[in-house]
């Protein structure tokens, strides 16, 4: 899945994989913009662009949504202007601290750009170039979570029913 860039209208949800096997199952351009959720346009675009490269769902069914999309478009070019991910290490954090979250690991990946005087991608544009890395190279993003470990809530609980009003007691969480 793509986000939008410069001169492309194609959606953030677009699977290119997708609109090509709809188009070896002999689906009209109305038919498969329908069951991608996305504008006939943007078929029409993906289709021009696969026809021009001479690319069909045999050459990319077996490939990853970022790798059919460079496949299709040619590689994203990666702006100098913004600073680099190093992706290994953010896997590598994750894997250190259960705790890590992708919100801080982006923090420490801003600062560090800011330092450096280059420009940082947003928050959703990380976590999705970090999702498409971990795509490309099999690994699966899970995080172990025991209940309660991470999240504690104090409830407020009714001490007696007796009267119009209620009182409530706090108990801390075990």
């Amino acid at each position: 899945m793509h986000s939008t860039e410069r001169g492309d209208h194609v959606g953030k949800n677009v699977s290119y994989r997708d609109i090509l096997r709809h188009r070896a199952n002999r689906m009209s351009q109305r038919q498969i913009a329908s069951a991608c959720g996305c504008a006939r346009s943007t078929v029409q675009d993906v289709l021009k662009k696969a026809d021009e490269n001479g690319i069909s769902w045999e050459d990319v069914a077996g490939l990853s949504e970022s790798a059919a999309y460079e496949l299709i478009r040619g590689r994203p070019q990666q702006s100098s202007e913004f600073a680099a991910i190093d992706y290994g290490r953010v896997r590598a954090e994750m894997d250190r601290d259960r705790t890590m979250t992708l919100t801080i690991l982006w923090e420490e990946y801003a600062m560090l750009a800011a330092r450096n005087r280059e420009r940082a991608y947003g928050y959703p544009r990380f976590c999705e170039r970090y999702a498409d890395w971990c795509d490309e190279h099999d690994v699966a993003v899970t995080r172990k979570f025991t209940p309660g470990d991470l999240g504690e809530f104090d409830w407020a609980l009714p001490v007696s029913s007796g009267n119009a009003q209620s009182t409530y007691t706090f108990c801390p969480a075990s």
